[in-house]
């Protein structure tokens, strides 16, 4: 059987952005998006199936940081890691910036916002917390 391909959509963080008193740039990543529909490849689709979308809740799954749009597949590894901190280090600029990426369904779903291109680093927070464990991401950029 083929598989189906959710088309990816890439949307803006920029409502959820804050400025801290020492200049750094914050993004804090919904908890969770809402589905309401999608779209597959038809040639994987095989003759006779039918596919169908059920309107739902998709929770953030992780964060990553893509030098230019996601969609064209930048994807940058930490420069370091430790627990459940991601720092990234921009050695120079990029011509169409590092977006910061709060990523759903381990990364089939992507909503992202550009990075300030003063930035030379961003570090990623990502914790699950209450009950249930609900997660929560947050970036902050220099």
């Amino acid at each position: 059987m083929s598989r189906a391909r959710l088309l990816l959509l890439v949307a803006t963080l920029g409502a959820n952005a804050c400025h801290a008193a020492d200049g750094a740039m914050s993004h804090s990543c919904p908890d969770r998006v809402h589905v309401a529909s999608g779209t597959l490849a038809p040639a994987d689709i095989p003759d006779g199936w039918k596919a169908n979308f059920q309107d739902s809740q998709i929770w953030l799954t992780g964060n990553s940081v893509f030098e230019g749009p996601p969609e064209k597949g930048g994807a940058q590894m930490p420069t370091s890691t430790r627990g459940t901190t991601a720092t990234w280090k921009f050695a120079a600029p990029a011509e169409e910036g590092y977006w910061l990426s709060c990523d759903y369904a381990n990364g089939l779903i992507h909503l992202a916002v550009r990075a300030d291109a003063k930035a030379t680093s961003c570090t990623a927070t990502f914790t699950k917390s209450g009950q249930p464990r609900v997660p929560h991401s947050e970036f902050t950029c220099r």
